[in-house]
């Protein structure tokens, strides 16, 4: 099992961490896989850092199954922190905490609820990965 998910993690790593920056958007139609595509970036920073220096932002609780398919990928429990766009206004500073910030499915809800020109800039100095 660890040769096989050692294996799987350098195939992410190369196919799809290497090709992005610090920060990448990442847009397709619905269905054309952009969860499944953060899955396989956060089962990578999971097993590059922990689960605990891992962020997820989601419009709500039920809204994205991106937290399956990580445990999918790992083969394993996760217990990553997930967070709700809707606050994401109040709650930047506590989301800068963590190495690596994953936004899914997040449009919907910062379109309702406007993103701050103090929380864009914010996240555009994070030094790590969003």
């Amino acid at each position: 099992f660890e040769k096989e998910f050692a294996e799987k993690i350098r195939r992410i790593k190369e196919d799809v961490v290497d090709r992005l920056g610090d920060k990448a958007v990442i847009f397709g139609l619905m269905g054309s896989g952009k969860t499944d595509l953060l899955a396989k970036i956060a089962t990578y920073y999971v097993s590059k850092y922990s689960e605990g220096s891992i962020v997820i932002v989601v419009p709500d609780r039920g809204s994205s199954d991106i937290i399956p398919k990580i445990k999918e990928y790992l083969g394993q429990d996760v217990n990553i922190d997930v967070k709700l766009a809707r606050s994401i206004n109040e709650k930047i500073d506590s989301l800068l905490e963590y190495e690596v910030i994953i936004f899914d499915d997040v449009d919907l809800a910062l379109a309702k609820n406007n993103i701050s020109l103090d929380t864009l800039a914010k996240l555009v100095k994070f030094n790590r990965k969003v």
